[in-house]
């Protein structure tokens, strides 16, 4: 399968994209076994391109041992990235999109996406909260955005399995601090179904609560944007609701912190 968008699709008129992009060149952002990630330049605007090669049997069963679904492609991310459009929650713009061979040993993909400029990510843009904290109506304004984000695109049956504060990124065109706009980013990992298992939304829950613990969000922002996200006034019927998810939030967070630990060792 092949979607070219402009200016990609005149450019590589009547020629093989799969040979075109051996031929962009930029700067190397990430680089791991079967994925890479590049910024370059083309046509005067800016581009991010992941090409993705075949998994080997090593890193499939892997996964699978582990209880993970594999990442065998592009694919996953093109199709997250147009339901997350069709949910209405702010993601990447695709501007091309490639993908040949069946082999999941063999399959050749990639997924080229505008440059969301300007924008900063939102871990970087709330570090230095503890020691300069925002207005209190600001803070709330983006939990609240994050809180609907997240709603939306778990009732709309997707989930991130990467959701941490880093893959969201903050606008900075947006000068209103209660109308905070906000980018949900590196999708290749999302699953689609018809519903969320609630095992599902929870590990994202997990995942942003040990992120956001980073930089001071305290208890009660959290209870706010559990309410938030639930849609409750009522912080009561949320604690009894979500007893299950919030009794393992610090130990399950924990265990990320020894797995994070432990990969930068």
């Amino acid at each position: 399968m092949i979607f070219l968008s402009s200016p990609f699709r005149e450019a590589w008129e009547g020629k093989d994209p799969f040979e075109e992009i051996k031929k962009i060149q930029g700067v190397v952002y990430r680089q791991v076994l079967n994925r890479s990630t590049t910024r370059f330049e083309f046509a005067g605007q800016a581009f991010y391109i992941k090409v993705h090669t075949g998994s080997s049997l090593r890193e499939i069963l892997k996964n699978l041992v582990c209880l993970k679904l594999p990442v065998l492609g592009a694919g996953n991310e093109y199709r997250a990235v147009l339901k997350l459009h069709e949910l209405n929650v702010n993601t990447m713009e695709v501007a091309a999109f490639g993908e040949r061979g069946l082999s999941p040993f063999k399959r050749e993909s990639f997924i080229i996406t505008k440059e969301l400029s300007p924008t900063i990510d939102l871990l970087a843009y709330c570090l230095n909260w503890r020691n300069h904290p925002p207005s209190y109506e600001h803070k709330r304004a983006i939990i609240a955005e994050v809180a609907d984000m997240l709603r939306w695109m778990h009732e709309g049956g997707v989930n991130h399995r990467d959701c941490y504060l880093v893959h969201f990124l903050v606008d900075l065109t947006v000068k209103d601090p209660l109308k905070p706009r906000l980018f949900l980013i590196d999708l290749h990992r999302a699953q689609i179904r018809r519903t969320t298992p609630k095992r599902w939304r929870n590990k994202d829950l997990v995942e942003l609560y040990y992120s956001s613990k980073r930089v001071g969000f305290s208890l009660k922002d959290c209870l706010y944007f559990l309410m938030k996200y639930k849609r409750s006034d009522s912080l009561r019927d949320v604690l009894m609701e979500e007893r299950h998810l919030i009794s393992g939030l610090e130990r399950k967070s924990e265990r990320i912190a020894k797995r994070s630990a432990k990969k930068r060792l």
